[in-house]
């Protein structure tokens, strides 16, 4: 389950860790994190599903949608079920932006990556409005209930579905990942819709 800064630690240590996680974590759910989910996109989700009463704001990290103090990222993987880089790889744009910015945490002296750090690069989950895919929302709702961020889908310079071939939808209102995709639009109100077209 740990690799990096963990595979260092005796195993007393690190169980005493996970012990002190779960402890402050209590009863909250924690769901499994989907495929292609943007880690703060679930950290919202579970911010979500549990009635968190915090608020959060565009561009919060990870720490704002939960209740309870988290030290880093390698716990959060740690809620996840996974190890950091793990983590980041899958559930983050960190491998995308490593290809083109250099990534500035620090190896310790065995050449491990400390990937637990919070300076690792660009975790930020989106580079202005948040976007999401229709045909991924209905997918959801139809398979798991819910809708949920996916992380291609806030990359720079992506405006298009590479599963479905359509065009995004950006969210201009001030959206975050606290909320489902497409929920900001509200419920469509079709009586009133279908009165003023009788009318006119």
């Amino acid at each position: 389950m740990f690799t990096g800064d963990d595979s260092a630690m005796p195993e007393g240590e690190r169980t005493l860790r996970v012990d002190s996680l779960w402890a402050r974590v209590g009863n909250f759910r924690v769901p499994r994190i989907l495929p292609e989910e943007h880690v703060i996109a679930w950290c919202g989700r579970m911010h979500r599903i549990n009635d968190v009463r915090k608020p959060v704001y565009e561009n919060s990290s990870y720490r704002s949608f939960l209740p309870f103090n988290l030290s880093g990222l390698d716990e959060v993987a740690i809620l996840a079920g996974m190890d950091a880089e793990r983590m980041l790889r899958r559930h983050t744009t960190v491998p995308f932006v490593r290809a083109v910015v250099p990534d500035s945490t620090f190896l310790d002296i065995d050449g491990r990556r400390n990937v637990g750090s919070d300076v690792t690069p660009k975790l930020a989950a989106s580079w202005g409005a948040l976007r999401y895919c229709a045909g991924c929302v209905a997918r959801d709702r139809s398979k798991h209930g819910f809708a949920y961020w996916r992380r291609i889908h806030q990359l720079p310079g992506v405006f298009w579905c590479p599963w479905h071939k359509a065009s995004l939808v950006s969210c201009t209102e001030k959206t975050t990942y606290a909320e489902e995709p497409g929920d900001h639009l509200g419920p469509v109100n079709t009586s009133s819709v279908h009165q003023r077209r009788v009318r006119s």
